[in-house]
């Protein structure tokens, strides 16, 4: 997983990480989001927004 420097964003190409970064993020509450990278193409997951802005 790398994180995409000038965002807030991590990209990865393993469908099993990006799933294990919801959790944590969700733990942490921390605003950012996950994009897939499959076949050269960026795919968005999820995006995960602080909890207290909903």
């Amino acid at each position: 997983m790398e994180y995409a420097k000038g965002t807030r964003y991590f990209i990865t190409t393993d469908k099993k990480l990006a799933w294990r970064a919801e959790g944590i993020f969700n733990f942490l509450n921390i605003k950012t989001g996950v994009y897939l990278l499959n076949e050269n193409k960026l795919k968005r997951i999820k995006e995960y927004d602080n909890k207290d802005d909903i």
